[in-house]
Protein backbone atom coordinates (compact mmCIF):
# COMPACT_ATOMS: atom_id res chain seq x y z
CA UNK A 1 0.00 0.00 0.00
CA UNK A 2 1.29 3.25 -1.08
CA UNK A 3 1.51 6.07 1.94
CA UNK A 4 1.79 9.43 2.35
CA UNK A 5 4.35 10.33 5.19
CA UNK A 6 7.21 11.60 6.02
CA UNK A 7 9.95 13.00 3.01
CA UNK A 8 13.75 13.76 2.87
CA UNK A 9 14.42 17.39 3.38
CA UNK A 10 13.83 18.90 0.29
CA UNK A 11 11.32 16.37 -1.35
CA UNK A 12 7.41 16.46 -1.06
CA UNK A 13 5.72 13.96 1.25
CA UNK A 14 5.96 10.16 -0.28
CA UNK A 15 2.89 8.76 -1.98
CA UNK A 16 1.77 12.76 -3.24
CA UNK A 17 2.02 11.71 -6.48
CA UNK A 18 -0.34 9.00 -6.52
CA UNK A 19 -2.50 11.52 -4.16
CA UNK A 20 -2.16 13.92 -7.09
CA UNK A 21 -3.36 11.54 -9.85
CA UNK A 22 -6.68 10.73 -7.83
CA UNK A 23 -7.36 14.11 -7.35
CA UNK A 24 -6.90 14.25 -11.42
CA UNK A 25 -8.93 11.94 -12.01
CA UNK A 26 -11.60 13.22 -9.85
CA UNK A 27 -11.17 16.42 -11.06
CA UNK A 28 -11.83 15.59 -14.56
CA UNK A 29 -15.01 13.29 -13.88
CA UNK A 30 -16.48 16.78 -12.21
CA UNK A 31 -15.29 18.96 -14.26
CA UNK A 32 -17.10 16.91 -17.07
CA UNK A 33 -20.31 16.82 -14.77
CA UNK A 34 -19.81 20.97 -14.43
CA UNK A 35 -20.66 21.31 -18.00
CA UNK A 36 -23.27 18.55 -18.27
CA UNK A 37 -25.16 20.18 -14.78
CA UNK A 38 -24.92 23.74 -16.52
CA UNK A 39 -26.32 22.78 -19.87
CA UNK A 40 -29.38 20.50 -17.93
CA UNK A 41 -29.34 23.73 -15.49
CA UNK A 42 -29.63 26.46 -18.89
CA UNK A 43 -31.83 23.69 -20.56
CA UNK A 44 -34.54 23.40 -17.55
CA UNK A 45 -34.38 27.44 -16.84
CA UNK A 46 -35.21 28.28 -20.71
CA UNK A 47 -37.97 25.23 -20.67
CA UNK A 48 -39.35 25.90 -17.60
CA UNK A 49 -39.29 29.40 -16.76
CA UNK A 50 -38.28 30.78 -13.37
CA UNK A 51 -41.22 29.59 -11.83
CA UNK A 52 -41.08 25.92 -12.99
CA UNK A 53 -37.66 26.34 -12.26
CA UNK A 54 -38.17 27.04 -8.98
CA UNK A 55 -41.27 24.21 -8.58
CA UNK A 56 -38.53 22.04 -9.84
CA UNK A 57 -35.84 22.43 -6.89
CA UNK A 58 -38.24 22.53 -4.10
CA UNK A 59 -39.79 19.28 -5.07
CA UNK A 60 -36.17 17.71 -4.80
CA UNK A 61 -35.73 19.31 -2.00
CA UNK A 62 -37.90 16.48 -0.46
CA UNK A 63 -36.00 13.16 -1.50
CA UNK A 64 -32.63 14.92 -0.97
CA UNK A 65 -33.93 15.67 2.69
CA UNK A 66 -34.74 12.05 2.96
CA UNK A 67 -31.87 10.49 1.79
CA UNK A 68 -29.48 12.18 4.12
CA UNK A 69 -31.68 12.43 7.42
CA UNK A 70 -32.93 8.16 6.81
CA UNK A 71 -29.15 7.48 5.86
CA UNK A 72 -28.01 7.11 9.50
CA UNK A 73 -24.94 8.70 8.08
CA UNK A 74 -24.09 4.62 6.46
CA UNK A 75 -22.80 6.38 3.18
CA UNK A 76 -20.37 8.13 5.36
CA UNK A 77 -19.35 5.37 7.70
CA UNK A 78 -18.66 3.16 4.39
CA UNK A 79 -16.23 5.84 3.54
CA UNK A 80 -14.40 5.55 6.90
CA UNK A 81 -14.52 1.88 8.08
CA UNK A 82 -14.08 0.35 4.79
CA UNK A 83 -11.56 2.74 4.08
CA UNK A 84 -9.58 1.45 7.25
CA UNK A 85 -9.87 -2.31 5.90
CA UNK A 86 -11.45 -3.97 9.04
CA UNK A 87 -14.39 -5.84 7.13
CA UNK A 88 -14.36 -7.77 4.08
CA UNK A 89 -16.17 -5.83 1.54
CA UNK A 90 -18.80 -8.64 1.20
CA UNK A 91 -19.66 -8.34 4.79
CA UNK A 92 -20.03 -4.55 3.97
CA UNK A 93 -22.39 -4.81 0.84
CA UNK A 94 -24.74 -7.12 2.29
CA UNK A 95 -25.43 -5.02 5.82
CA UNK A 96 -25.76 -2.43 3.55
CA UNK A 97 -28.35 -3.94 1.31
CA UNK A 98 -30.51 -4.75 4.78
CA UNK A 99 -29.94 -1.85 6.44
CA UNK A 100 -31.00 -0.02 3.16
CA UNK A 101 -34.20 -2.08 2.93
CA UNK A 102 -35.15 -0.79 6.18
CA UNK A 103 -34.06 2.81 6.21
CA UNK A 104 -35.94 3.32 2.66
CA UNK A 105 -39.56 1.85 4.19
CA UNK A 106 -38.87 4.28 7.21
CA UNK A 107 -38.02 7.25 4.93
CA UNK A 108 -41.31 6.73 2.42
CA UNK A 109 -43.62 6.52 5.71
CA UNK A 110 -41.90 10.04 6.60
CA UNK A 111 -42.11 11.30 3.26
CA UNK A 112 -45.58 10.62 3.04
CA UNK A 113 -46.41 12.29 6.24
CA UNK A 114 -44.66 15.54 5.43
CA UNK A 115 -46.34 15.44 2.23
CA UNK A 116 -50.14 14.62 3.29
CA UNK A 117 -49.74 16.61 6.23
CA UNK A 118 -47.22 19.88 5.97
CA UNK A 119 -47.01 20.20 1.94
CA UNK A 120 -48.48 23.96 2.57
CA UNK A 121 -46.22 24.96 5.17
CA UNK A 122 -43.18 23.49 3.77
CA UNK A 123 -44.09 23.57 0.30
CA UNK A 124 -46.31 26.56 -0.69
CA UNK A 125 -47.13 27.33 -4.54
CA UNK A 126 -45.95 23.45 -5.09
CA UNK A 127 -48.39 21.02 -6.77
CA UNK A 128 -48.77 17.77 -4.48
CA UNK A 129 -48.37 15.42 -7.12
CA UNK A 130 -44.76 16.81 -8.11
CA UNK A 131 -44.20 15.98 -4.56
CA UNK A 132 -45.55 12.53 -4.94
CA UNK A 133 -43.16 12.51 -8.12
CA UNK A 134 -40.38 13.60 -6.00
CA UNK A 135 -40.58 11.05 -3.22
CA UNK A 136 -40.89 8.40 -5.48
CA UNK A 137 -36.92 8.60 -6.17
CA UNK A 138 -36.03 8.56 -2.49
CA UNK A 139 -35.35 4.32 -2.47
CA UNK A 140 -32.92 4.55 -5.09
CA UNK A 141 -31.35 7.74 -4.44
CA UNK A 142 -30.75 6.01 -1.26
CA UNK A 143 -29.12 2.80 -2.48
CA UNK A 144 -26.81 5.04 -4.87
CA UNK A 145 -25.46 7.04 -2.06
CA UNK A 146 -24.62 3.53 -0.19
CA UNK A 147 -22.79 2.33 -3.22
CA UNK A 148 -20.82 4.83 -3.58
CA UNK A 149 -19.90 5.18 -0.43
CA UNK A 150 -18.25 1.75 -0.75
CA UNK A 151 -16.35 2.16 -3.71
CA UNK A 152 -15.32 5.82 -1.93
CA UNK A 153 -14.06 3.80 0.81
CA UNK A 154 -12.16 0.82 -0.77
CA UNK A 155 -10.38 4.00 -2.88
CA UNK A 156 -11.91 3.21 -6.44
CA UNK A 157 -12.11 6.48 -7.70
CA UNK A 158 -12.65 4.91 -11.25
CA UNK A 159 -15.95 3.75 -10.38
CA UNK A 160 -17.01 6.11 -7.94
CA UNK A 161 -16.25 8.73 -10.99
CA UNK A 162 -17.60 6.79 -13.70
CA UNK A 163 -20.88 6.18 -11.69
CA UNK A 164 -21.61 9.68 -10.80
CA UNK A 165 -20.45 11.31 -13.75
CA UNK A 166 -23.24 9.26 -15.43
CA UNK A 167 -26.22 10.78 -13.75
CA UNK A 168 -26.38 14.42 -14.73
CA UNK A 169 -25.49 12.98 -18.80
CA UNK A 170 -28.32 11.17 -18.45
CA UNK A 171 -30.67 13.26 -16.68
CA UNK A 172 -30.04 15.94 -19.52
CA UNK A 173 -30.61 13.44 -21.99
CA UNK A 174 -33.99 12.19 -20.46
CA UNK A 175 -34.90 15.85 -19.75
CA UNK A 176 -34.10 16.48 -23.48
CA UNK A 177 -36.37 13.80 -24.57
CA UNK A 178 -39.18 13.93 -21.77
CA UNK A 179 -39.19 18.22 -21.64
CA UNK A 180 -38.05 19.24 -24.53
CA UNK A 181 -38.84 16.55 -27.10
CA UNK A 182 -42.28 15.32 -25.78
CA UNK A 183 -43.06 18.87 -24.11
CA UNK A 184 -43.51 17.60 -20.76
CA UNK A 185 -43.39 20.04 -17.70
CA UNK A 186 -42.12 19.82 -14.09
CA UNK A 187 -42.90 16.43 -13.66
CA UNK A 188 -41.23 15.09 -16.50
CA UNK A 189 -38.13 16.89 -15.58
CA UNK A 190 -38.48 14.85 -12.27
CA UNK A 191 -38.84 11.78 -14.46
CA UNK A 192 -35.62 13.08 -16.06
CA UNK A 193 -34.00 13.12 -12.76
CA UNK A 194 -35.60 9.65 -11.81
CA UNK A 195 -34.12 8.15 -14.53
CA UNK A 196 -30.83 9.60 -13.54
CA UNK A 197 -30.65 8.68 -10.39
CA UNK A 198 -31.39 4.64 -11.54
CA UNK A 199 -28.41 4.80 -13.77
CA UNK A 200 -26.16 5.77 -10.90
CA UNK A 201 -27.58 3.39 -8.62
CA UNK A 202 -27.28 0.73 -11.92
CA UNK A 203 -23.46 1.95 -12.54
CA UNK A 204 -22.74 1.97 -8.82
CA UNK A 205 -23.52 -1.91 -8.37
CA UNK A 206 -21.93 -2.94 -11.46
CA UNK A 207 -18.23 -1.49 -9.47
CA UNK A 208 -19.32 -2.63 -5.95
CA UNK A 209 -19.62 -6.42 -7.50
CA UNK A 210 -16.20 -5.99 -8.85
CA UNK A 211 -14.80 -5.74 -4.69
CA UNK A 212 -16.61 -8.62 -3.60
CA UNK A 213 -13.67 -10.77 -3.44
CA UNK A 214 -11.80 -8.28 -1.23
CA UNK A 215 -11.82 -10.06 2.62
CA UNK A 216 -10.01 -7.10 3.90
CA UNK A 217 -6.70 -6.47 5.03
CA UNK A 218 -7.35 -6.42 8.82
CA UNK A 219 -5.17 -8.84 10.82
CA UNK A 220 -8.06 -10.12 13.45
CA UNK A 221 -11.87 -10.19 12.50
CA UNK A 222 -14.10 -7.25 14.28
CA UNK A 223 -15.52 -8.49 17.57
CA UNK A 224 -18.39 -6.13 16.50
CA UNK A 225 -20.64 -6.64 13.82
CA UNK A 226 -19.65 -3.67 10.74
CA UNK A 227 -23.89 -2.46 10.91
CA UNK A 228 -23.37 -1.76 14.34
CA UNK A 229 -19.83 0.25 14.02
CA UNK A 230 -21.51 2.02 10.74
CA UNK A 231 -24.83 3.38 13.05
CA UNK A 232 -22.33 4.10 15.42
CA UNK A 233 -20.39 6.44 13.56
CA UNK A 234 -22.72 7.19 10.93
CA UNK A 235 -25.29 8.71 13.38
CA UNK A 236 -22.61 10.76 14.48
CA UNK A 237 -21.83 12.08 10.88
CA UNK A 238 -25.17 12.09 10.13
CA UNK A 239 -25.63 15.33 12.44
CA UNK A 240 -23.12 16.76 10.35
CA UNK A 241 -24.67 15.93 6.69
CA UNK A 242 -27.82 16.92 7.69
CA UNK A 243 -27.58 20.08 9.45
CA UNK A 244 -25.62 20.90 6.28
CA UNK A 245 -27.57 20.19 3.97
CA UNK A 246 -30.10 22.67 5.47
CA UNK A 247 -27.55 25.11 5.81
CA UNK A 248 -27.16 24.67 1.93
CA UNK A 249 -30.77 24.76 1.00
CA UNK A 250 -32.77 26.49 3.89
CA UNK A 251 -32.24 29.68 1.65
CA UNK A 252 -33.85 28.02 -0.94
CA UNK A 253 -36.99 27.15 1.24
CA UNK A 254 -37.22 30.29 2.60
CA UNK A 255 -36.93 31.85 -0.58
CA UNK A 256 -39.96 30.06 -2.13
CA UNK A 257 -41.96 30.30 1.70
CA UNK A 258 -41.23 34.39 1.38
CA UNK A 259 -41.03 35.53 -2.06
CA UNK A 260 -43.07 32.75 -4.15
CA UNK A 261 -41.55 29.96 -6.88
CA UNK A 262 -40.02 32.55 -9.19
CA UNK A 263 -37.98 34.05 -6.46
CA UNK A 264 -36.25 30.65 -5.82
CA UNK A 265 -36.16 29.97 -9.39
CA UNK A 266 -33.39 32.45 -9.98
CA UNK A 267 -31.98 31.56 -6.49
CA UNK A 268 -31.37 27.70 -7.48
CA UNK A 269 -29.84 28.85 -10.82
CA UNK A 270 -27.20 31.15 -8.65
CA UNK A 271 -26.51 28.39 -6.38
CA UNK A 272 -25.92 25.60 -9.07
CA UNK A 273 -23.01 28.39 -10.55
CA UNK A 274 -21.73 29.22 -7.38
CA UNK A 275 -21.62 25.31 -6.45
CA UNK A 276 -19.23 24.30 -9.25
CA UNK A 277 -16.56 26.70 -7.45
CA UNK A 278 -16.20 24.12 -5.20
CA UNK A 279 -15.23 22.05 -8.16
CA UNK A 280 -11.45 21.52 -6.85
CA UNK A 281 -11.81 21.12 -3.22
CA UNK A 282 -14.81 18.80 -3.56
CA UNK A 283 -12.32 16.74 -5.07
CA UNK A 284 -9.18 17.11 -2.94
CA UNK A 285 -11.84 16.17 -0.27
CA UNK A 286 -13.07 12.84 -1.63
CA UNK A 287 -9.50 11.82 -1.89
CA UNK A 288 -8.38 12.92 1.44
CA UNK A 289 -11.25 11.58 3.88
CA UNK A 290 -10.21 8.12 3.49
CA UNK A 291 -6.69 8.65 3.32
CA UNK A 292 -6.42 10.31 6.65
CA UNK A 293 -8.95 7.85 7.83
CA UNK A 294 -5.42 5.06 5.97
CA UNK A 295 -3.06 7.27 7.99
CA UNK A 296 -4.08 6.62 11.42
CA UNK A 297 -1.26 6.82 13.46
CA UNK A 298 1.38 9.12 10.79
CA UNK A 299 0.21 12.35 12.05
CA UNK A 300 2.82 13.71 10.78
CA UNK A 301 1.69 13.06 7.34
CA UNK A 302 -1.79 14.48 8.27
CA UNK A 303 -0.30 17.69 9.03
CA UNK A 304 1.77 18.13 6.25
CA UNK A 305 -1.10 16.83 3.81
CA UNK A 306 -4.46 18.73 4.43
CA UNK A 307 -2.69 22.11 4.96
CA UNK A 308 -0.94 21.93 1.65
CA UNK A 309 -4.15 20.68 -0.05
CA UNK A 310 -6.60 23.03 2.25
CA UNK A 311 -4.26 26.26 0.98
CA UNK A 312 -4.31 25.05 -2.52
CA UNK A 313 -8.16 24.39 -2.56
CA UNK A 314 -8.85 28.40 -1.15
CA UNK A 315 -6.37 30.16 -4.02
CA UNK A 316 -7.76 28.18 -6.71
CA UNK A 317 -11.64 28.96 -6.15
CA UNK A 318 -10.75 32.37 -5.33
CA UNK A 319 -9.26 32.90 -8.80
CA UNK A 320 -12.24 30.83 -10.09
CA UNK A 321 -14.45 33.32 -8.17
CA UNK A 322 -12.80 36.16 -9.46
CA UNK A 323 -13.36 34.82 -13.16
CA UNK A 324 -16.87 33.84 -12.35
CA UNK A 325 -17.54 37.10 -11.08
CA UNK A 326 -16.32 39.24 -14.07
CA UNK A 327 -18.40 37.61 -16.54
CA UNK A 328 -21.81 37.49 -14.67
CA UNK A 329 -23.11 40.57 -15.45
CA UNK A 330 -23.74 38.82 -18.96
CA UNK A 331 -25.08 35.03 -17.06
CA UNK A 332 -28.63 36.36 -17.43
CA UNK A 333 -28.88 36.71 -21.22
CA UNK A 334 -29.13 33.34 -21.99
CA UNK A 335 -31.24 32.52 -19.45
CA UNK A 336 -34.14 35.34 -20.55
CA UNK A 337 -35.37 38.09 -19.01
CA UNK A 338 -37.02 36.43 -15.64
CA UNK A 339 -33.38 35.82 -14.49
CA UNK A 340 -32.14 39.44 -14.28
CA UNK A 341 -31.56 39.09 -10.76
CA UNK A 342 -29.36 36.54 -11.35
CA UNK A 343 -25.97 38.69 -11.56
CA UNK A 344 -26.66 40.72 -8.78
CA UNK A 345 -27.51 37.22 -6.43
CA UNK A 346 -24.49 35.26 -7.99
CA UNK A 347 -21.94 38.37 -6.84
CA UNK A 348 -23.68 38.41 -3.12
CA UNK A 349 -22.97 34.22 -2.87
CA UNK A 350 -19.45 34.37 -3.99
CA UNK A 351 -17.34 35.41 -0.76
CA UNK A 352 -18.73 32.51 1.23
CA UNK A 353 -18.20 29.84 -1.82
CA UNK A 354 -14.76 31.40 -1.65
CA UNK A 355 -14.27 30.56 2.10
CA UNK A 356 -16.01 27.41 2.37
CA UNK A 357 -14.36 25.68 -0.13
CA UNK A 358 -10.99 25.99 2.59
CA UNK A 359 -13.56 24.62 5.26
CA UNK A 360 -14.35 21.60 3.26
CA UNK A 361 -11.06 20.37 3.01
CA UNK A 362 -10.73 20.74 6.56
CA UNK A 363 -13.93 18.82 7.55
CA UNK A 364 -12.61 15.84 5.64
CA UNK A 365 -10.12 15.97 7.81
CA UNK A 366 -11.83 15.83 11.10
CA UNK A 367 -14.02 13.26 9.67
CA UNK A 368 -11.23 11.21 8.20
CA UNK A 369 -9.65 11.19 12.33
CA UNK A 370 -13.60 10.07 13.16
CA UNK A 371 -14.13 13.18 14.49
CA UNK A 372 -17.22 13.95 12.33
CA UNK A 373 -19.45 15.74 15.49
CA UNK A 374 -17.60 18.50 15.31
CA UNK A 375 -18.63 19.57 12.03
CA UNK A 376 -22.19 19.04 12.63
CA UNK A 377 -21.37 21.93 15.03
CA UNK A 378 -19.72 24.00 12.43
CA UNK A 379 -22.71 23.40 10.06
CA UNK A 380 -25.74 24.21 12.81
CA UNK A 381 -23.80 27.13 13.65
CA UNK A 382 -23.88 28.28 10.18
CA UNK A 383 -27.64 27.20 9.69
CA UNK A 384 -28.63 29.29 12.68
CA UNK A 385 -26.45 32.38 11.11
CA UNK A 386 -28.41 31.52 7.79
CA UNK A 387 -31.91 31.62 9.13
CA UNK A 388 -31.41 35.04 11.33
CA UNK A 389 -29.78 36.40 8.13
CA UNK A 390 -32.96 35.25 6.06
CA UNK A 391 -35.50 36.97 8.07
CA UNK A 392 -33.88 40.39 8.57
CA UNK A 393 -32.53 40.57 5.08
CA UNK A 394 -34.80 38.48 2.34
CA UNK A 395 -37.82 41.60 3.12
CA UNK A 396 -35.59 44.54 2.81
CA UNK A 397 -32.97 43.37 -0.06
CA UNK A 398 -35.21 40.32 -1.97
CA UNK A 399 -33.60 37.34 -3.27
CA UNK A 400 -30.16 38.79 -3.39
CA UNK A 401 -30.45 39.23 0.87
CA UNK A 402 -30.75 35.21 0.84
CA UNK A 403 -26.92 35.47 -0.88
CA UNK A 404 -25.77 37.66 1.41
CA UNK A 405 -26.89 35.34 4.59
CA UNK A 406 -25.47 32.66 2.83
CA UNK A 407 -22.13 34.41 2.36
CA UNK A 408 -22.07 35.17 6.10
CA UNK A 409 -23.08 31.95 7.28
CA UNK A 410 -20.18 30.09 4.78
CA UNK A 411 -18.22 32.92 6.66
CA UNK A 412 -19.06 31.77 10.22
CA UNK A 413 -18.19 27.98 9.15
CA UNK A 414 -14.75 28.52 8.18
CA UNK A 415 -14.12 30.60 10.85
CA UNK A 416 -15.15 27.55 13.30
CA UNK A 417 -13.74 24.98 11.40
CA UNK A 418 -10.31 26.41 11.16
CA UNK A 419 -10.31 27.01 15.19
CA UNK A 420 -11.51 23.56 15.35
CA UNK A 421 -9.18 21.96 13.14
CA UNK A 422 -6.42 23.08 14.75
CA UNK A 423 -7.54 22.38 18.18
CA UNK A 424 -7.60 18.63 17.00
CA UNK A 425 -4.54 18.54 14.80
CA UNK A 426 -2.60 20.67 17.03
CA UNK A 427 -1.09 22.73 14.45
CA UNK A 428 -2.96 26.43 15.32
CA UNK A 429 -4.90 28.43 12.57
CA UNK A 430 -1.72 30.13 11.54
CA UNK A 431 -0.05 26.80 10.62
CA UNK A 432 -2.86 26.12 8.05
CA UNK A 433 -3.15 29.50 6.11
CA UNK A 434 0.90 30.29 6.53
CA UNK A 435 2.23 29.09 3.21
CA UNK A 436 5.26 26.28 3.60
CA UNK A 437 7.93 24.88 2.09
CA UNK A 438 5.82 21.96 0.50
CA UNK A 439 4.03 24.93 -1.36
CA UNK A 440 7.06 25.76 -3.30
CA UNK A 441 7.85 22.16 -3.88
CA UNK A 442 4.24 21.82 -4.95
CA UNK A 443 4.98 24.27 -7.60
CA UNK A 444 8.25 23.10 -8.74
CA UNK A 445 7.03 19.14 -8.83
CA UNK A 446 4.04 20.68 -10.94
CA UNK A 447 6.27 23.15 -13.15
CA UNK A 448 8.54 19.97 -14.32
CA UNK A 449 5.47 17.51 -14.56
CA UNK A 450 4.30 19.81 -17.06
CA UNK A 451 7.72 20.55 -18.91
CA UNK A 452 7.94 16.49 -19.09
CA UNK A 453 4.71 15.91 -20.57
CA UNK A 454 5.21 19.28 -22.66
CA UNK A 455 8.72 19.38 -23.23
CA UNK A 456 8.90 22.72 -25.27
CA UNK A 457 10.39 22.63 -29.06
CA UNK A 458 13.84 22.22 -30.09
CA UNK A 459 15.88 25.44 -31.27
Amino acid sequence: MTRLGPAAPGQLPEGLGLFGRRVGYTLARQSATVLVSLGLVLFLARSLGSEGAGAYSVSLLLPTFLAIACSLGIPSANVFLVGRRRFPTRRVVRDNLRLWAVLSVVGLVLGVALVAWLHDWLFPGVAVPLLWLALATFPVTLLQLQLLGILHGVQDFAGLNLSTALIPVVGLVAALILVGGLGGGVGAALLAYGAAQVAGAAAATRYVRRHLADRGLASSAPTTPFWRQAVDYGWRANVGNLVALLNYRIDLLGLNMLLGASAAGVYAVAVQFVEKLWLIAGSVSTVLLPRIAELEGDEAARLRLTPLLARWSLLVTLVAAVALGLVAPWLAEPFGPEFAELPVVLLCLLPGAVVLAHAKVLANDLAGRGRPGLNALTALLATLVEVGGLVILVPRLGTAGAGVASSVAYGAQFAVSLHLYGRVSGSGARAILRPSSDDRRLIQHAVRTVLRRFPPPAR
